[in-house]
């Protein structure tokens, strides 16, 4: 686990009786780590998002959404490494063909959209931003065939959109969600492009958010020239306190159902998404 995740998702997992074996996301690849770990104990690895088994099994978010409300004229999905989108795509094309689906990732790690645009998986270095979940450097070798042949687009957001997307579902839906279980939602926010009227579908992935250092995060991001990502990472490194987080916000969609940890919901817009403040 990175050494700057969320202090909430490492005593989660601790919780569950892990042994957490920390790294820096900057400097070491988690991937090698993990494979020494099983080669040196005889374990097995289990990839974040590049599997059969794990595509299929994040694909149940959105399978769960059609079963309770049906088809939906668009769907906007987080993008990290593909796990989520690959198999949305799929529960998708199953359940609600004609559903447009969006992978919306972080602006500062857009690896997915340049994939998408140059027609090959592209790599990028660690992306420095507040959606920790997102900050892959590459689609997966089975994910990306998965995305680029069913997806109708992947959007970039920034953290400010973030930002404003917590706050917004903290007050109107009294949901804490994380940066990057934001994106999607942030996505649709500032899409707008032919939403007014239609089945809009969100999948807010995620709630293990680290509130310290939040409030002052948000105040920063009013001053341009300093860089927020930085500052919560930083924090992240020092802090372990969650204060509560404040929002006064509206949210532009009627909510629905939510499912499981993966929390999706689903609504009509009456008015075209508001966008986030410059």
């Amino acid at each position: 686990m990175p050494l700057d995740a969320p202090a909430t998702k490492r005593a989660a997992t601790e919780e569950y009786g892990a042994r957490v074996v920390t790294y820096d996301r900057y400097r070491e690849d988690r991937a090698a780590i993990s494979q020494r770990l099983a080669d040196e104990h005889g374990l097995a690895v289990v990839p974040p998002f590049d599997h059969r088994d794990v595509i299929a099994g994040q694909g149940t978010a959105a399978l769960e959404l059609f079963e309770e409300v049906g088809r939906a004229g668009c769907l906007f999905v987080p993008l990290g490494g593909g796990g989520l989108l690959a198999g949305t795509l799929l529960a998708a094309g199953a359940r609600s063909p004609a559903c447009k689906v969006y992978g919306v990732e972080p602006a500062a790690g857009d690896d997915g959209r340049q994939s998408l645009r140059r027609g090959e998986r592209i790599h990028i270095a660690v992306p420095v931003t507040i959606a920790d979940g997102a900050q892959t450097q590459q689609l997966g070798a089975l994910t990306f065939p998965i995305i680029q042949r069913a997806v109708t687009d992947i959007l970039a957001v920034e953290d400010a959109a973030l930002l404003e997307c917590m706050r917004l579902l903290a007050e109107t839906m009294k949901l804490v969600v994380e940066p990057t279980g934001c994106l999607g939602f942030a996505g649709a926010r500032v899409s707008g492009a032919g939403l007014q009227g239609r089945r809009v579908g969100v999948i807010l992935s995620g709630g293990n958010l680290d509130l310290s250092g939040m409030t002052e995060a948000a105040r920063l991001n009013r001053q341009p020239h300093r860089r927020v990502a930085y500052f919560l990472r930083e924090t992240r490194l020092r802090s372990t306190a969650s204060p509560p987080i404040n929002s006064v916000r509206a949210l532009p969609a009627e909510a629905g159902s939510i499912s499981g940890a993966l929390k999706c919901f689903v609504g009509v817009l009456s008015r075209p998404p508001s966008r986030p403040p410059p």
